[in-house]
């Protein structure tokens, strides 16, 4: 149970899971339709789009994980 918010996805971006904090915090539901898909660049912030896509291509191409980023 952690209070920080955890999220699992793809290599496209899309939502997989979220952990309680995510979920409460994103007001996110596990139980959205399978045909909707939910992307979390839709959940960030403009500026700081192209240094978190920049990480998520960096993490599956090199398939290690990049530090923690602060966005706004």
């Amino acid at each position: 149970r952690s209070p920080i918010a955890t999220v699992r996805l793809d290599e496209q971006g899309q939502i997989i899971e979220g952990n309680l904090a995510f979920i409460k915090l994103f007001q996110y539901a596990n139980d959205k339709p399978l045909d909707v898909v939910i992307k979390l660049m839709d959940y960030i912030h403009h500026d700081d789009r192209p240094k978190f896509a920049e990480a998520l291509e960096k993490t599956f191409r090199d398939g290690v994980a990049v530090p923690p980023l602060s966005l706004t």
